[in-house]
């Protein structure tokens, strides 16, 4: 959350050519096109269909983590002590 990243036509079209006819919004793509030229350690938890399809169809499932997954590991519990997301 500190800086923000300049993506370029060819980062986008080589996600574009990856991503085959999933298709995502501006944000959405331009992440995944950020994404996939990182090198560091990084997880995208997004609740987008999508999204997740393009995780998987780029051979990225361990890097997708769920909202509920997210809350539990940073030891969240809720309003009520109760694990998990506030309903």
């Amino acid at each position: 959350l500190s800086a923000i990243h300049e993506v370029g036509e060819r980062e986008r079209a080589e996600l574009a050519v990856r991503a085959g006819d999933i298709l995502l919004d501006p944000g959405e793509r331009d992440l995944w096109a950020h994404a996939l030229q990182r090198r560091d350690a990084w997880v995208l938890c997004g609740p987008d269909k999508a999204s997740l399809r393009i995780g998987i169809r780029l051979g990225l499932r361990e890097r997708l983590v769920s909202l509920e997954g997210l809350w539990r590991e940073a030891g969240f519990t809720g309003r009520r002590g109760q694990p998990g997301p506030v309903p």
